[in-house]
């Protein structure tokens, strides 16, 4: 009774054994539903022997996978108010996570396994907060601890093959998020994901398959559909393309990115007051979508308007300070416009400084060769176009 004891440090068994073996009752019912639920180990058995190992090695299978061993009361289990106090820590862990306190949400996670290394949350918590500090080996490990006490615990089923993936273990990855479907049945997180896979991978027949069934659900989401209309692009079929782009806008109408692909289509079509409509829509939705705002600027610039032009790419760049190509764009427009050529010097200089991956390959100091050139710096933009022919 929180009301009156906030600390519960009275025990209500006691005051009430009627309503305590009732619920208990209830309590073990429901253990014994869940149990019943559970994919039967003999599907698992019937994989062929390669992917068991495979997913044994992995970590997907392990442990005793039993949902209803801590309410069985012939296994031993520790204290029940230890057991109390466990939960409230993993709690106050959970408010931690969601004010985005890492660290006192890994101290208070480290502090429950030290009372009782067998609390599943707690390892898939961790793996949680290691994914989100990309430490992907770290939470490899949570979530496999997690496994190993019930192999079926899709949150960490999923943490794991994701932990998989973004540490560049892309086959690892697509054989757990399968895992996770074959015991799980639907899931639409890991089938995205092996969608997105796929697509890197460039196999376009196998993610298209798969987010054509998941378009086809009563839940299908405008993400499903964009995704499709992107994989359908890739395969150079526009028009089924722009089918599914126009279906995700329809579903959600605040979402940018279909916006955003049906202006590359009709750009794609010299359709430039069709595209630039449709950017400036993506803008009024995302304000900051640098990519919409460049090829705004690149449009206007087509159409002759280099001041609508030259605010799109000032407003690219504010939006993403280390989008190298912006800098590039702009330096040459106002280089083109006849503008101050020493800021279109510093424009082009920042943007290299940001190249630091080389991104922008040669476009940068080609620019800069011509700004040097018309301010008569020759010996600066010989070394500019040197350097430029090297990246090249």
């Amino acid at each position: 009774d929180l009301a009156t004891d906030p600390h519960e440090e009275t025990n209500r068994l006691l005051d009430d054994r009627p309503t305590s073996r009732e619920l208990r009752g209830r309590f073990e019912a429901l253990a014994q539903d869940l149990e019943s639920s559970r994919q039967p180990a003999a599907e698992i058995a019937e994989m062929d022997e390669e992917t068991l190992a495979q997913l044994r090695a992995l970590g997907y299978i392990a442990g005793r996978g039993n949902a209803v061993d801590d309410y069985n009361p012939d296994v031993d289990r520790a204290d029940a108010k230890q057991k109390v106090g466990l939960h409230r820590l993993i709690m106050r862990a959970q408010g931690d996570i969601g004010q985005n306190n890492q660290e006192a949400a890994e101290r208070r996670l480290r502090a429950v396994l030290e009372q009782d290394p067998d609390i599943l949350d707690a390892h898939q918590m961790l793996g949680q907060l290691a994914s989100r500090s990309k430490d992907h080996e770290q939470a490899i490990g949570h979530f496999q601890r997690a496994l190993a006490l019930d192999g079926s615990h899709k949150a960490s089923l999923f943490g794991l093959a994701t932990a998989y993936r973004f540490s560049g273990r892309t086959e690892e990855a697509l054989l757990g998020y399968q895992h996770l479907l074959d015991i799980g049945g639907h899931d639409n997180k890991a089938s995205m994901a092996m969608a997105e896979i796929y697509t890197e991978q460039g196999d376009l027949g196998s993610a298209e398959s798969i987010l054509r069934v998941l378009a086809d659900g009563d839940a299908a989401s405008a993400h499903i559909d964009n995704h499709l209309g992107e994989v359908l692009v890739l395969q150079d079929r526009p028009s089924e393309a722009r089918a599914s782009f126009e279906a995700a806008r329809r579903k959600n109408e605040k979402l940018a990115q279909p916006i955003f692909n049906l202006a590359v289509l009709h750009e794609v079509e010299s359709d430039a007051k069709t595209a630039i409509a449709l950017y400036e829509e993506v803008i009024e939705r995302a304000p900051r979508h640098f990519q919409a705002q460049f090829n705004l600027a690149l449009l206007y610039g087509s159409t002759g308007d280099a001041k609508r032009a030259q605010e799109f790419l000032e407003a690219a760049i504010e939006s993403k300070p280390n989008f190298v190509r912006g800098y590039y764009f702009l330096g040459k427009l106002l280089m083109d416009t006849g503008q101050d050529l020493d800021h279109a010097e510093e424009v082009t200089r920042a943007g290299i400084e940001k190249d630091d991956g080389q991104r922008g390959g040669a476009l940068g100091y080609f620019v800069l060769a011509d700004i040097l050139n018309r301010q008569g710096k020759v010996a600066q933009a010989r070394e500019a176009v040197e350097e430029g022919r090297r990246r090249q």
